[in-house]
């Protein structure tokens, strides 16, 4: 939904008020709702394009800012989430309204995907809008952000961005140049089936996890907390080109032939009984992952490595090393 006033709309001299926002898209439901002394700003545009039911947050926008003038009930809004869903409790399965799209979260994975890089936390703990700008110094705001790992046991490390090169390079400018010591220390994490539940400093939240992101809702009020993996998805130092001992393999018998399997269901795509890898790009090499299990292999083509899972006989699922990014691979 979209409700624009053009200024060819407006009255001879007339303005739009300061109080109208022109804030782009997932600014209304992760910041807007959450700052108090915005809740009687009238925006001049929303977009729900970038959330799943959107006919159901169209109709919460349109019920208060047209049918009640603004003046509807503001708790309808602030149930939906940032990213899918009603904002939950933590109570019950809660926390956070992430659904559609959960990735299964596996304590021993957490805890090797932090020996190799941390997850950056973006505005930790959370603060609205007017809180971050009342902050007392730049390095304060820049606080905000923290880079945090998975301990074996249930702990957590929280530190500084700056002492995270991968999740330095992902922070923007301002957090580069300014630094500044996390708000938050310490804390511990146990999952409890699709849930993560996290302790950090004095806080609770619940978390779920897609992809290289988690989305984190605070147990006291529901206000979310995002965070993306900034490592390497794959552990490649043992990785190396098929060998003659590998190649009767179960996974490596399934994937290899003259027939071809297709990226994305349209580049050609040949396994080699040698480890030799055909695609479209590059010639590559390819072998067995043992470290991850008897259904994975890897792929090395243009200097980029890739994880792959052989889900069966006709379908792959592949995932970038450099930034966890997924495609099919499907033969044909």
């Amino acid at each position: 939904m979209a409700e624009i006033w053009p200024p060819s709309a407006l009255p001879p001299g007339a303005t739009l008020p300061a109080s109208t926002s022109r804030r782009p898209r997932r600014w209304f439901f992760r910041h807007l709702l959450n700052e108090p002394t915005w809740r009687h700003h009238r925006p001049v545009s929303v977009h729900t394009n970038y959330h799943p039911e959107k006919q159901q947050r169209m109709q919460a926008i349109f019920n208060h800012y047209h049918v009640a003038e603004g003046k509807g009930d503001w708790a309808a809004l602030r149930r939906w989430s940032g990213t899918e869903g009603s904002r939950r409790a933590c109570g019950g399965g809660g926390g956070g309204g992430f659904r559609g799209g959960r990735e299964q979260l596996l304590p021993d994975e957490m805890v090797e995907l932090s020996s190799r890089g941390a997850w950056l936390f973006h505005n930790l703990p959370p603060r609205t809008p007017a809180q971050l700008l009342a902050a007392p110094d730049a390095a304060g705001r820049a606080g905000a952000f923290a880079a945090v790992r998975f301990l074996p046991g249930g702990g957590v490390a929280v530190g500084s961005v700056e002492e995270e090169p991968r999740a330095l390079a992902a922070a923007p400018a301002g957090v580069r140049a300014r630094g500044g010591a996390p708000l938050v220390h310490g804390g511990s994490w146990s999952v409890e089936g699709q849930a993560l539940r996290l302790r950090l400093g004095e806080e609770d939240y619940t978390a779920f996890r897609r992809g290289r992101a988690l989305i984190c809702a605070r147990c006291s009020d529901g206000v979310e907390v995002f965070a993306r993996y900034e490592g390497l998805a794959c552990n490649t130092s043992g990785w190396h080109r098929l060998r003659p001992s590998e190649a009767q393999s179960g996974v490596a018998t399934t994937v290899a032939g003259a027939k071809a399997w297709r990226w994305q269901g349209r580049h050609d795509f040949t396994f080699h009984a040698d480890g030799r890898l055909d695609t479209p790009w590059h010639k590559g090499v390819w072998g067995v992952a043992p470290e991850r299990g008897e259904r994975f292999i890897f792929a090395r083509f243009a200097n980029i490595d890739h994880l792959l899972h052989v889900a069966d006989k006709s379908r792959i699922e592949s995932t970038r090393c450099e930034d966890g990014d997924k495609v099919t691979v499907s033969r044909w």
